[in-house]
């Protein structure tokens, strides 16, 4: 975003910087493999919303974390279902 000063007979633009939080989303996921996590991967590389994003594989539910802006849950339950990936989001 830019503002627009005009100074004399010259223009001036001075670029303001909005604050951006990433939106932080937790699944519950259908994942087995990790050789799933190259198919998520290639996926979320069409979504430049989605700015970081893991797995844990620890965890029973094998939970899918992602910080992001712009996106909203059902966004990627849906393109996940596109692979075969299962994801549920936790509140």
């Amino acid at each position: 975003i830019y503002t627009r000063l005009v100074v004399g007979s010259a223009d001036v633009y001075k670029r303001q910087v909005i604050a951006m939080t990433d939106n932080i989303l937790i699944f519950r996921t259908s994942i087995e493999k990790k050789q799933e996590i190259k198919k998520i991967e290639k996926l979320f590389t069409q979504y430049p919303q989605i700015h970081v994003w893991n797995v844990d594989f620890e965890d029973w539910e094998k939970i899918l974390r992602i910080e992001c802006q712009g996106i909203t849950p059902t966004d990627i339950s849906d393109a996940l279902s596109t692979i075969d990936i299962c994801a549920t989001e936790l509140e």
